[in-house]
């Protein structure tokens, strides 16, 4: 989690060969501890097994050979079949992707994510509170990053020979993606703020013995002020689907949080309200309220718009004629100029739009991997409600699930206009935070913190 940022993202060859293998023999690890310990496996469902089997289930699906006479019969492959004939390639055998090793390096990427979420669905709470304490460190840095890049304008040696036009990026090459991980970082502040608000009873219980450092409202305003620095920076990236989405999404739920942790007496949630919007006021003022006033009106908006429009409309028509195989995962930017329009200049990486893009390249294995989420969110969402009309929010294990419910809203939204997906910090972070998501809830004051990777630890 600390390493993922800081080479674009972890988006760069040169990071992943080194994680992926680390992520591979971790889960080689898990699997020998899995398969030894059955009475302690996860009471896992077929759907979380197909879930984290998903990129072996690609890999097989995209990557077997096929008859050379059965495979340019697929869709869309009778134009490369004419013009490898033409070329003199010899007719072998040749798998569905049309790029075969752009495949296979996505689908070895994926394995960062499928451990991300073995992790956050088996990890114990100081393991858990462990990696947020991590995040909100490399998103702190991030942000004296981003507000230095800031001050020292276009061409600052501290871009790194990013083209940002002097708008701060942080380590990342995009805004948005930077914005996109503070945003879910500052769904993790939320909740370890309120963590550190309301300590166990046992922990309140020897603080009584010692003068205590720091009162609970001091504790709030310092994790809050924590907040407003991510806000800010997010603000400064000027980022239209973060600041419509993800940053709604995460001051919701930090308002939430401060509704629970600070004595608002009666109609707390208008002063709660009052008090978050004065604060996006101010930072909107330190921000600059033509800065950000620019970018959600105007021109600006109105041709990102059609562009993006367009963009996922040949896009579409692409995964409709690549339908039910695709393209292949991770040959976007390899296939799509075969339909990209003439008025779209430039060339197209992604589809800027994660759903489009997963159904460009997986076809119905895109479609399945929807379902078998949507199912396992539907039926996490239905428990989470009854669990808390039941007890309320004052259970710690609802409130961190409600939370990170609430990130992963925010990153899902911002997905559509964006490709979060495939910058892998940004990607490995929500499959942590899924995997905490999904996790099946247990009491407060079952708490068992011993080290718990191979099976589901009581929180």
């Amino acid at each position: 989690m600390f390493a993922l940022p800081w080479a674009r993202g972890a988006n760069r060859h040169i990071a992943l060969a080194v994680l992926v293998p680390l992520a591979a023999v971790a889960l080689a690890i898990w699997a020998v501890q899995w398969f030894g310990r059955a009475e302690h496996r996860p009471h896992w469902s077929r759907w979380h097994a197909l879930l984290v089997c998903f990129p072996l289930i690609a890999a097989v699906v995209q990557l077997m050979p096929l008859p050379w006479t059965l495979w340019k019969h697929l869709p869309e492959r009778r134009a490369y079949a004419d013009l490898m004939a033409a070329l003199g390639t010899p007719e072998a055998w040749r798998p569905i992707s049309l790029a075969p090793d752009a495949t296979l390096d996505s689908l070895c990427v994926g394995l960062l994510l499928v451990l991300a979420f073995v992790f956050g669905a088996t990890a114990n709470r100081s393991q858990l509170t462990g990696v947020g304490r991590v995040v909100l460190g490399v998103a702190t840095l991030q942000c004296l990053l981003a507000l230095a890049q800031f001050a020292s304008g276009a061409g600052s040696p501290l871009y790194f020979g990013a083209e940002s036009y002097g708008i701060p990026v942080g380590s990342w090459a995009n805004r948005n993606h930077l914005a996109n991980y503070l945003c879910l970082s500052l769904i993790l502040c939320a909740w370890l703020g309120w963590a550190e608000s309301e300590q166990p009873q046992e922990r309140r219980r020897a603080s009584r013995r010692r003068p205590e450092r720091l009162g609970r409202t001091a504790r709030a305003l310092l994790w809050g002020g924590l907040g407003v620095l991510f806000v800010l920076t997010v603000l400064l990236t000027r980022s239209r689907g973060a600041l419509i989405t993800g940053l709604s999404v995460a001051l919701f739920g930090f308002a939430w949080v401060m509704r629970g942790a600070l004595p608002w007496g009666r109609r707390g949630w208008l002063k709660v309200g009052l008090a978050v919007a004065v604060v996006l006021a101010i930072a909107v003022f330190m921000a600059g309220v033509e800065l950000v006033a620019a970018r959600l009106m105007g021109d600006q908006l109105s041709d990102a718009a059609k562009a993006r429009a367009s963009l996922t409309w040949t896009s579409l028509q692409g995964a409709w004629a690549l339908f039910p195989f695709g393209s292949g995962w991770g040959t976007y930017g390899l296939v799509y100029p075969r339909y990209q329009p003439p008025g779209l200049p430039g060339q197209v990486d992604h589809a800027h739009n994660d759903y489009v893009e997963l159904l460009f390249e997986g076809g119905l294995l895109g479609v399945a991997l929807v379902l078998v989420l949507g199912v396992l969110i539907a039926k996490r969402i239905r428990a989470l409600l009854r669990q808390l009309r039941g007890r309320g929010s004052s259970d710690e294990s609802l409130r961190r699930t409600a939370l990170f419910g609430l990130g992963l809203l925010g990153f899902a939204a911002h997905s559509l206009v964006e490709f979060n997906l495939h910058i892998p910090a940004n990607a490995v972070l929500a499959a942590w935070m899924l995997g905490v998501f999904l996790r099946g809830h247990h009491p407060a004051g079952s708490s068992d913190d011993r080290s718990s990777l191979p099976h589901p630890a009581r929180d």
